[in-house]
């Protein structure tokens, strides 16, 4: 079995509402080929090709769970982990703007400690942002206790 990274509207990055068009049904058609060509030798699920589905950052969840039906076993999900990281660090730096200017100094005086709003132990804040739309993106990907529970295939 081969995978392949085959366009099917997808693109690297992210892009406002309705710039990007996935059609998960040229993945649809390109497997009917395959396994046209392969004849006898092609599996009997009708899904003779892996695909990887490269730039799916701000696509419609339908179109990618269409996608996956049409045998994609892997999506990049890159863009969209790296801005909820980031949207923690920016929500937690606007919450306590006036408390990270300093070590020292803040709205409470100008003699008291700001460490607790800068320390690594707060790194915590951010992962859960992270963790939260990892969780949301499983779920879209139908692979939410996959590897907990041996299978290989969505339930």
């Amino acid at each position: 079995m081969y995978t392949v990274a085959a366009a099917s509207g997808n693109v690297h990055g992210v892009y406002s509402p309705g710039n990007v068009k996935l059609e998960p049904k040229i993945l649809s058609r390109a497997q009917a080929y395959i396994s046209e060509k392969l004849g006898n030798s092609a599996p009997a699920d009708g899904k003779p090709v892996n695909f990887v589905f490269h730039g799916g950052s701000g696509s419609d969840v339908t179109d990618i769970q269409e996608a996956i039906g049409y045998g994609v076993i892997k999506m990049n999900i890159d863009t969209d982990t790296q801005w909820s990281y980031w949207n923690g660090i920016n929500q937690y730096s606007k919450k306590n703007y006036d408390y990270l200017q300093g070590q020292i100094g803040n709205p409470e005086g100008p003699e008291k400690p700001n460490k607790k709003y800068y320390d690594v132990s707060i790194l915590h804040t951010f992962l859960l942002c992270f963790s939260f739309r990892f969780r949301i993106l499983t779920k879209y990907l139908f692979s939410i206790s996959i590897l907990a529970s041996g299978s290989t295939t969505r339930s």
